[in-house]
């Protein structure tokens, strides 16, 4: 026979329902020493809790469905690595699905629902339908949204700011001197994309800088290939930019690289900014100014609004952003004369 609740107790010279409290209600009434006496107990004795059996009694799975769009995407999974890891401790196991569109979507909801999880995360994108979702919320689904900040309004949804993020980005190359600054917002259909593009005409128009059209460059679904050869593109205009943002990392690399291809020097022909701070940023030559998402808060802040919902509360209908932070690196530098 496995180690008890009883055997924990005997250990530690609590009684069984200040252990039970403790390793499965994670009730908050006992100190922190109490608290911690009794894990390092449970640890020791190797003391494993029946999941199934606490299901039954409690009529509580501690599961959560999460639903996302791109799996591809390194800074989408290191979120949803944070979210697995941050609800781990807080001893709920994640069920992760991919949903290929919205139709999809709503069928791998219905089965995480039918396999009783107790809450559902589910990752949106620009000009997602929020009627299922509302009526979830309607329903007492425990629910939290990631991303689509226009479509959610009314919604309990988390994202970071992005259009902070390259505000951020975009006056720190106007303060070098830079006025000629193109963009590559990347796929546009994507919810970040919006609000990039955003802060980066915001942070034209704040210094009266005019908006060069022929700077921005839109693609549905751009590849490793189109950014290289859109990134040539621009330096082939009459007045090519003396900056590019991309908007995530890798893109940023591959432009580096169609510069150096074409003999242009960073930051000393043109300065060069990223998004999402992946890790190889730092180690780039030259490191790669970028912005920070932050992944640890995320996850807090996503996890925090989904069990105040399946503890009893109400959902929260204002949208959560989170501040990202710019990281200034050599990549750029003050504009060629």
């Amino acid at each position: 026979m496995g180690i008890t609740l009883k055997d924990v107790a005997q250990e530690t010279g609590f009684c069984i329902q200040t252990v039970s409290d403790v390793l499965n209600c994670h009730d908050p009434r006992y100190s922190e020493a109490t608290r911690r006496k009794i894990r390092k107990a449970a640890d020791q004795l190797e003391y494993q809790p029946d999941r199934m059996a606490q299901a039954m009694v409690r009529g509580r799975t501690q599961t959560i469905g999460m639903v996302a769009t791109n799996l591809t995407t390194p800074v989408t999974m290191e979120k949803i690595e944070a979210i697995c890891h941050q609800a781990w401790r807080m001893e709920y196991q994640v069920y992760l699905a991919a949903k290929e569109n919205e139709e999809a979507g709503l069928r791998i909801m219905r089965d995480f629902l039918g396999r009783r999880v107790e809450g559902l995360i589910c990752f949106t994108g620009f000009g997602y339908d929020p009627a299922p979702y509302r009526e979830l919320i309607r329903k007492g689904v425990p629910t939290v949204l990631i991303g689509g900040l226009e479509e959610s309004k009314g919604l309990p949804v988390v994202d970071v700011d992005a259009a902070e993020g390259l505000f951020q980005t975009t006056c720190h190359l106007l303060e070098l001197g830079h006025r000629d600054i193109a963009f590559l917002p990347g796929r546009y259909l994507a919810s970040f994309a919006h609000g990039r593009m955003a802060g980066y005409r915001r942070a034209l128009k704040a210094r009266r800088v005019p908006i060069r059209e022929n700077l921005i460059l839109v693609d549905r679904d751009i590849t490793p290939k189109e950014v290289y050869r859109q990134t040539k593109r621009l330096m082939k205009l009459a007045r090519p930019p003396t900056a590019i943002i991309y908007s995530n990392d890798q893109m940023a690399l591959i432009g580096m690289h169609a510069l150096w291809a074409e003999g242009y020097q960073v930051p000393g022909d043109v300065s060069v900014a990223g998004y999402d701070d992946l890790p190889f940023a730092e180690f780039l030559h030259p490191a790669l100014t970028t912005v920070r998402q932050p992944r640890g808060e995320f996850a807090q802040v996503v996890l925090d609004l989904l069990m105040k919902q399946i503890h009893g509360g109400k959902a929260a209908l204002q949208p959560r952003l989170l501040k990202p932070e710019l990281m200034l690196r050599p990549s750029t530098g003050p504009a060629r004369v």
